[in-house]
């Protein structure tokens, strides 16, 4: 199956702490508003042994839960833009590093981390 692409572009703001966040359900142009859906993911991160992926920008990573799970590769492409490429996991939820990955990590891929999260 061929990997789903797509460009991410993250930016993080600072505001100041007393801000008062606008009720964004009365904003012009919105129809409706659902309460929110709550998600328990887990993210195991792969690398090397010596981190050669994250010194690259390069994230793999395993993610169960949620409506992306699977494996996720992020490429740097410049600045604050990443490429993301993600695969479905397989049937069986398979756990080690997909034979096309390791062959872009090597064979010293492995987990470096676990996180768990939830949403």
């Amino acid at each position: 199956m061929s990997p789903t692409r797509h460009d991410e572009v993250e930016r993080k703001y600072d505001v100041d702490p007393t801000m008062v966040l606008p009720n964004l359900a009365e904003a012009e142009g919105v129809g409706s508003v659902r309460p929110p859906e709550e998600f328990r993911l887990d993210a195991v991160y792969f690398d090397t042994a010596g981190l050669d992926l994250a010194r690259r920008g390069v994230t793999l990573r395993r993610r169960s839960g949620g409506a992306d799970a699977g494996w996720h590769l992020k490429l740097p492409v410049s600045g604050d833009t990443r490429t993301e490429l993600q695969v479905p996991l397989g049937q069986a939820g398979e756990r080690r590093c997909p034979p096309r990955c390791s062959r872009t990590c090597g064979p010293s891929c492995g987990t470096v981390c676990l996180v768990p999260s939830h949403r």
